[in-house]
């Protein structure tokens, strides 16, 4: 009999401690809210380029990006804010600062909850300093800009003791960019190319 009731009391310590795991978490129904969030993105992009002298073929694209945004949970199911982030694309070697602005929306009150999140903005361009294939030739730029910037995401938010919650999501995003451009050497051509950049995106993050 003791051995027994040693075993259920060991039991009955392990559900409670598991139920206590599951129902005491911290959840900010209202207030300011941080987010840093980091993601793999892949997808391909439209590139039409002039005087050129030859085309690229349209290929796989792998970049890296962080962002972070901060605003105001009005309540569990609207969340209003504004960010920034740097978006890394390698095969290009180019770099972009989207800012925007952000609407997340939680759908149920649980510890970990599905939500969706819309981000709209504008995506400045960096500036180049070597060309695509690395051969050392500087760029002369006469124009270099972005675009339009929008990420579509869902996923789910999980809500842990402390006041940070882990966020896994999957999205889409979409910007543009456009130079005009030579190399700096003589005879260069000129030129122009324009992209629309599309992308798969994996990402994680906490917020605070």
């Amino acid at each position: 009999m003791g051995i027994s009731a040693m075993a259920q009391n060991q039991k009955d310590s392990l559900r409670l401690q598991r139920k206590e795991i599951w129902t005491n978490y911290y959840r900010k129904p209202y207030g300011y809210r941080g987010t840093v969030e980091g993601g793999l993105s892949i997808g391909f992009e439209k590139k039409d380029e002039n005087n050129a002298y030859y085309g690229v073929p349209q290929q796989d694209k792998i970049g890296l990006s962080i962002s972070t945004a901060h605003g105001y949970q009005f309540w569990p199911y609207l969340y209003i804010g504004a960010g920034g982030g740097i978006d890394r694309y390698m095969n290009y070697r180019q770099t972009f600062s989207p800012l925007f602005f952000r609407v997340n929306s939680e759908f149920i009150k649980k510890k970990i909850t599905p939500f969706v999140q819309l981000d709209a903005g504008y995506a400045f361009m960096w500036k180049q300093k070597l060309d695509e294939n690395g051969q050392g030739y500087d760029y002369k730029y006469y124009t270099n800009k972005g675009g339009l910037y929008i990420a579509a995401s869902t996923g789910i938010r999980i809500y842990t003791r402390s006041q940070a919650s882990v966020t896994i999501s999957i999205g889409y995003r979409r910007h543009s960019s456009n130079s005009v451009f030579e190399y700096n050497y003589q005879g260069s051509p000129i030129y122009n190319t324009s992209r629309t950049y599309q992308r798969l995106v994996f990402a994680l993050g906490t917020t605070f």
